[in-house]
């Protein structure tokens, strides 16, 4: 759990330094993030997000063991009000985006 907890910590510590305090972050549950940007439509989000994801996937992380791993990320992007009205709605056509990617 610690080397999780780790994880989840830095992942959130770059999150909140790639904006500029108008987005929402949240963390949402078993490794999922929520982040509310407001005024941007999907490509602007997609083109902003793509830069975060390239540096999350480059950090290395160490495990209790001392083995040193990566992380993987999917990405869902959804639009209010076209995708949901609902944060829940919009959380669940976000989990059917990205099994269906899977």
């Amino acid at each position: 759990h610690q080397t999780g907890d780790r994880v989840l910590s830095r992942v959130g510590n770059l999150l909140h330094s790639s904006f500029n305090g108008a987005e929402i972050i949240s963390y949402w549950g078993y490794g999922e993030f929520i982040i509310g940007m407001p005024e941007l439509n999907k490509t602007e989000t997609n083109d902003r997000l793509t830069e975060i994801l390239k540096t999350l996937r480059q950090q290395i992380f160490t495990a209790s063991d001392g083995d040193r791993f990566q992380i993987t990320s999917r990405l869902a992007l959804v639009e209010y009000p076209f995708d949901g009205a609902t944060l829940q709605s919009l959380y669940q056509i976000g989990c059917r985006e990205t099994k269906n990617k899977s």
